[in-house]
């Protein structure tokens, strides 16, 4: 007998991407209430000033609990993972409780427990959620956080560099670039069609995914080759973009230091650490400024030889 229940691949791929909007619409809810429980000085001026943050503390940890659990059901995180991020949030809220009405000791539990991020952290996690590999799970490296933003920064890697996210969302559009395919998911948005449509062929890239989110105001891109699997993310802020990216591998740290907005590495950086960067850009000249960016990014041929020659044997 029919199924008339059964859902289509169309069906999973429209709900695929409904979850990810909203993911990306929660993500920046998570990070405005983050922003509202920053304690300045007006807040613990007075024991009246403290008492009133702290039932702003409290209610704002509730609501990033509720965040975080939707975030996670709409990337279908496990049972499991689920459990240990409400235990998380729910010992941050018991602490928040529990706090003295001191503004040494406020402002310690916020930068402790919401808004601090460990440099060793942002680099495991760079080196173990980089596009196109085999994936770390969230669970196995959700017990390593220590504050919400570390949970935050988890979370925003693990989907903007998944592979397997992306390629289950809708397909709109593909087409050819230098034998490589660049493919259009998502839903249909002017901004994104833009950047499908102009993106040049000689950026010396290699299949690139390219997704458009609407609703929340975002494009989304994956790139191999570029710095193993550059990943970009583009938000639209009226008549600007903000472009943010992740290099996963330092191909040629000279070219790496010279792209625009670059957090810049050291010589010595180990190759598979990676690092990040962000800069804004007129809307209008977003597509023209992205292939040139992306073009500088480099590639395993840009990595730098040995000379052989140039090495002095002493006899």
């Amino acid at each position: 007998m029919f199924d008339i229940f059964k859902k289509t691949e169309e069906d999973k791929r429209q709900e695929k991407t409904d979850k990810i909007e909203r993911f990306f619409a929660a993500d920046m809810c998570v990070k405005k209430d983050m922003h509202s429980l920053v304690p300045i000085d007006a807040d613990l001026y007075t024991m009246d000033a403290m008492v009133e943050y702290m039932d702003t503390l409290y209610r704002g940890l509730k609501d990033l609990r509720t965040e975080f659990k939707f975030m996670g059901k709409n990337i279908d995180l496990g049972k499991d993972t689920l459990g240990k991020m409400d235990a998380f949030f729910k010992g941050l809220i018991d602490e928040s409780v529990n706090l003295r009405y001191d503004p040494s000791t406020i402002k310690r539990f916020f930068n402790d427990k919401i808004s601090y991020m460990r440099e060793e952290f942002v680099k495991d996690v760079k080196m173990n959620f980089a596009g196109y590999t085999s994936f770390a799970s969230v669970d196995s490296y959700f017990g390593n956080c220590t504050t919400v933003n570390e949970v935050l920064h988890l979370l925003h890697m693990y989907v903007s560099n998944n592979e397997e996210i992306l390629h289950s969302l809708n397909v709109i559009d593909s087409r050819d670039i230098a034998g490589y395919s660049l493919t259009l998911y998502g839903k249909p948005s002017p901004d994104t069609k833009e950047i499908f449509d102009s993106f040049p062929s000689n950026t010396g890239s290699g299949d690139t995914d390219l997704i458009g989110l609407p609703s929340v105001n975002k494009s989304l891109m994956m790139i191999r080759d570029k710095g193993h699997a550059l990943s970009i993310e583009i938000t639209y802020e009226e008549e600007n973009a903000v472009v943010e990216y992740f290099i996963p591998k330092l191909c040629n740290i000279d070219m790496v230091n010279a792209l625009p907005g670059v957090i810049k590495v050291n010589e010595d950086t180990p190759i598979n650490v990676g690092t990040t960067g962000r800069f804004v850009v007129s809307k209008k000249e977003l597509p023209l400024m992205l292939g040139d960016f992306v073009s500088k990014v480099p590639t395993d041929a840009d990595m730098p030889k040995f000379n052989y020659d140039s090495v002095v044997h002493s006899i």
